[in-house]
């Protein structure tokens, strides 16, 4: 759809209205559309401020640390951008290992499909970190 508007709204509904019905992930993953949003949206400080309330929220989830590095990339502030990208990648890395066991240890199709649908979102979120690596003159 790409309507970012919608989408910031939304998320923000949901941290608002849910924060404490549903776990931190959740909640983090809410964080993450909100970032994305307004990265999309060119409101790179917004964007950098909700990644950092996801990464506050639940550390292992991915979403936000990718926005993470994208606010900074788009607000110039490289060396930060540089040691966010530097956590990102290890935290997307991680998000793929801790699914696939979850997928090896899945009891039924539906819950294995559910973990290769989120290990498949954060080989999605590898391959546009890969593209700040070149951006950042990372090796």
């Amino acid at each position: 759809m790409r309507d970012w508007i919608l989408l910031d709204t939304i998320g923000r509904r949901f941290i608002e209205s849910c924060s404490g019905a549903y776990d931190r992930p959740d909640i983090a993953k809410a964080y993450g559309v909100v970032a994305a949003a307004n990265n999309e949206m060119g409101h790179y400080k917004e964007a950098l401020d909700q990644a950092e309330a996801g990464i506050e929220a639940d550390y292992v989830e991915a979403s936000s640390h990718l926005e993470k590095v994208k606010a900074l990339f788009a607000l110039s502030s490289t060396t930060e951008a540089i040691e966010a990208f530097t956590v990102a990648d290890y935290v997307i890395h991680l998000a793929i290992k801790l699914n696939d066991a979850q997928i090896a240890a899945a009891k039924t199709d539906g819950e294995r499909e559910l973990y290769v649908e989120e290990t498949n979102a954060h080989r999605i979120e590898c391959m546009i970190l890969e593209e700040y690596r070149l951006l950042l003159g990372l090796k």
